[in-house]
């Protein structure tokens, strides 16, 4: 019995190594989807460099599709030709179905009910992971760039990009980047750049609790609201997370329909709605903005940072909201969106709030670091932070002291600061930006002793001299600059 059951099990073994074969696009098979007939579980296609005409469905496998340098995507295009999804997963595929590594574009969408779906991948009732791909120029009435239906997609590193309303432009787009249906993708280091819809061009979402982590919105034009991204009924997580010149009738950044979105450490900048809400706009919701700069956007009529709608009621911590036009937050019932331990210009009633210039380190090159000195630095709340946490957009940590600067916020030291970025007391004077305060540094402090315009790396207060205060601020932060 022992015998029989080793050679059993050895045979299993032999059996599941086997299984696990590399197919070769095209040595071993001519295109991707022949590949994909001929695989089974656990397999991996390796697609070599150049242009593929086709349309690719998993048909439920948990098979890796990958290029032979996933970080070169462009090298290796999957060219949908205008007919169709050019990637479907519809057969309940999981995680270990992998796509990496490709330009997917040229989709025009699978068409249910007349509307087409998902241009460039279409996913409903499946989980696959999407890494390192580029999703350019695709074209639906949902979800140009990718769609999910009841789907919960790992999307890493993936660029949604140029992708369009549908041709002919007749009935109404919906998330040119991706839309959402009832599903809550995973969607980390993304970027969602110059697309064009109807509604919510980098995103929209209807349903479901996405996650966002570090996505990066920038240059998308909503024909009517949600430049960046449309919240409809969605519960959507972000963290991290930069809009920054997209473009609305309402909504310029982020559209926000009767969701409850969670903000943290999130930017809105140089945003632009033609009606109301450059930064944001909520209408009937209840999002948590926590930790985020809201800065240079333009509304044409209200609400240049924040326009909130009746039934609506933001809660805002710890955020700052400057030079915002034609204002920081429209409230149209007054008081209804509650606002603490944050910068905002022009006043906003509520505990810890103030009104003074953060004292930015560059306006016009998105760099919203607060200088030495910044009103902005020790003053949030730090029981208000989300658990978990931990660090800001720079991945640098959130909770530092600053020993030159009173503590004016509240909860358990060290007080966090106001906005996205945390102040870091030793990296005001790395002055060559080696990451380490050394005797380099203190040499070129000592160099520059006396007078020292603008910019200055050794002046660590920003005041035009370098002297004994920068000297000190140097000796306190010796060593690794965090």
């Amino acid at each position: 019995m022992k015998i029989q059951f080793a050679t059993s099990a050895l045979g299993w073994l032999l059996c599941s190594l086997a299984q696990a074969d590399i197919i070769n696009v095209p040595g071993d098979q001519p295109d991707i989807q022949t590949a994909i007939n001929v695989a089974v579980n656990g397999d991996e296609i390796l697609v070599a460099p150049g242009t593929y005409l086709e349309n690719i469905n998993f048909k439920g496998k948990a098979i890796t599709v990958r290029t032979h340098d996933p970080s070169n995507r462009w090298n290796t295009i999957i060219d949908g030709g205008g007919s169709g999804s050019v990637v479907t997963c519809s057969r309940e595929e999981g995680p270990d179905t992998v796509l990496t590594g490709f330009t997917i574009t040229g989709g025009s969408g699978t068409v249910v009910d007349i509307l087409s779906l998902g241009g460039g991948m279409y996913n409903v009732n499946s989980n696959p992971t999407v890494t390192n791909c580029n999703f350019y120029r695709n074209a639906a009435n949902y979800g140009g760039g990718m769609y999910n239906e009841n789907s919960s997609p790992a999307v890493t590193n993936c660029r949604f990009l140029e992708n369009l309303v549908s041709e002919g432009g007749q009935a109404l787009t919906f998330g040119s980047g991706m839309f959402n249906n009832n599903s809550s993708p995973v969607v980390t280091t993304c970027w969602f750049d110059m697309n064009t819809a109807h509604f919510g061009s980098g995103m929209y979402n209807f349903g479901g609790s996405p996650e966002l982590t570090k996505c990066f919105f920038t240059w998308n034009t909503a024909l009517n609201q949600g430049g960046g991204l449309y919240n409809n009924q969605c519960d959507v997580k972000m963290k991290h997370c930069r809009f920054e010149l997209n473009t609305a009738n309402d909504g310029g950044g982020m559209y926000n329909l009767g969701g409850n979105p969670i903000l943290t450490g999130c930017q809105f900048a140089l945003n632009t709605a033609l009606f109301q809400g450059g930064g944001l706009y909520n209408g009937n919701g209840d999002p948590k903005i926590t930790n985020c700069t809201i800065t240079v956007n333009i509304a044409g009529n209200d609400g240049g940072g924040i326009f909130n709608t009746s039934g609506g009621n933001p809660v805002i911590t710890n955020s700052i909201l400057w030079r915002d036009s034609p204002d920081e937050i429209l409230d149209s019932v007054i008081g209804s969106t509650v606002v603490t331990y944050s910068d905002v210009q022009g006043g906003y009633l509520g505990i810890g709030n103030i009104d003074a210039d953060p004292n930015f380190i560059v306006f016009i090159e998105f760099n919203y670091r607060l200088r030495p000195g910044s009103p902005c630095i020790d003053a949030g709340n730090s029981s208000a932070v989300p658990a978990g946490l931990t660090t800001d957009m720079d991945g640098k940590p959130r909770f530092v002291n600053d020993p030159f600067t009173p503590d004016t916020g509240n909860g358990p030291a060290p007080i966090v600061d106001m906005g996205l970025y945390e102040f870091i007391p030793s990296c005001t004077v790395d002055a060559n930006s080696d990451g380490v305060v050394n005797v380099t540094d203190l040499l070129l402090l000592l160099g520059s002793w006396g007078a020292c315009p603008f910019p200055c790396p050794t002046d660590a207060n920003g005041d035009g001299i370098v002297n004994v205060f920068d000297l000190l601020t140097l000796l306190a932060g010796w060593g690794l600059c965090l």
